[in-house]
């Protein structure tokens, strides 16, 4: 088990799709681990495989979000673990609710979402599942799965809408950057006062003085 880092937009992983994943093996088993500890320790909803730099078809969430009615996972418990998921749209009604993302920190919009679904996947025991959902459980699935497909959730907002957000979270990143630059500036500033202050031990030696002679007590050659 282990905490790993998690991508941020826009690295260029969170737009690849994942890799379907035929046999549950030990490496899956921690891979599910390592996603349920670093979305905890994020204080996340859910977390997918490329969220984290692996293209694998593998997401969690937590258990009762939204409420979501899908049973723990049997080999890691407090949080569904969906392997290989699907997605069927049963019918074209959406819904709006806000959604965030822990690859989009400090940053949340409304999103239109369709409204019922049918949803498809096996647990770390191989066990096939299959549910219909609607609303909020539909939609912390369909943003979860959407993550395995290379896509945010900014890439279900309306056009002008997902410009307009874009462009805020540049100027956040680029402001960051600065930010940082900044920082490390002035700590950079104060390590070199504070390497030459530590240079300087005891009382600084006086320069000797030559008196310059002058007149009488002058001597001549």
């Amino acid at each position: 088990m282990a905490v790993r880092s998690i991508l941020t937009w826009p690295d260029p992983i969170l737009k690849v799709q994942a890799e379907f994943i035929n046999i549950i093996d030990e490496s899956v088993v921690s891979l599910a681990r390592d996603l349920v500890d670093t979305m905890n320790v994020s204080f996340g909803a859910g977390l997918a495989a490329t969220q984290i730099g692996m293209t694998r078809s593998i997401a969690v969430i937590r258990t009762g979000y939204a409420g979501l009615d899908l049973p723990s996972d049997p080999i890691v418990e407090g949080a569904v673990i969906l392997i290989n998921p699907q997605i069927e749209f049963l019918g074209k009604e959406k819904f709006t609710w806000e959604e965030a993302c822990l690859s989009i920190p400090g940053y949340q919009s409304p999103v239109r979402r369709i409204k019922k679904i049918k949803l498809s996947y096996v647990d770390l025991t191989g066990f096939f599942h299959e549910r219909v959902l609607e609303n909020e459980a539909a939609g912390v699935v369909q943003h979860e799965t959407d993550h395995l497909y290379g896509k945010l959730f900014v890439d279900r907002m309306r056009p002008l809408n997902r410009r307009r957000a874009l462009m805020s979270l540049r100027r956040k990143i680029q402001s960051s950057h600065k930010a940082q630059a900044k920082f490390l500036k002035i700590m950079a500033a104060e390590e070199d006062t504070r390497d030459q202050s530590h240079s300087v031990i005891g009382r600084p030696k006086r320069k000797k003085t030559v008196k310059k002679q002058f007149g009488k007590n002058k001597k001549r050659k």
